[in-house]
């Protein structure tokens, strides 16, 4: 579990480190202050992606 935090944590530094510079991020983490995008992804994780 902490090894997902760093890796969330290096990711968030690295797409804001993208941003600064002015080229295209991977993810823009300003559409994760949207409750509906953020929520999203939450049933996916729960009850798992198997078909």
């Amino acid at each position: 579990m902490n090894m997902g935090v760093a890796v969330l944590a290096a990711f968030r530094w690295w797409e804001r480190r993208r941003a600064h510079q002015g080229t295209a991020p991977l993810v823009h983490l300003s559409l994760l202050g949207r409750p509906v995008l953020r929520s999203g992804p939450a049933p996916a994780g729960v009850t798992g992606s198997k078909r």
